[in-house]
């Protein structure tokens, strides 16, 4: 489809996998919140954690990585 849902994303120097400043779109209401993410170091899971204010108030989703790519 094309849609971002995560958007301006930077590496946090201090952390490595742990990405900070960035946008995240919940789709379902088109709503977009202020998010950082960090990458499992298996590198199979991405923890994304959306926020409006301050970060200890947000919701953190987590996507699962598929070994195939019709799953």
């Amino acid at each position: 489809m094309g849609l971002d849902v995560l958007t301006g994303l930077v590496e946090d120097p201090k952390r490595p996998n742990n990405y900070i400043d960035g946008d995240i779109l919940e789709s379902k209401t088109a709503k977009t919140y202020k998010g950082k993410a960090r990458l499992s170091p298996d590198g199979k899971r991405l923890f994304m954690h959306g926020y409006v204010g301050i970060s200890a108030l947000g919701r953190t989703v987590v996507w699962t990585r598929t070994d195939s790519a019709s799953s």
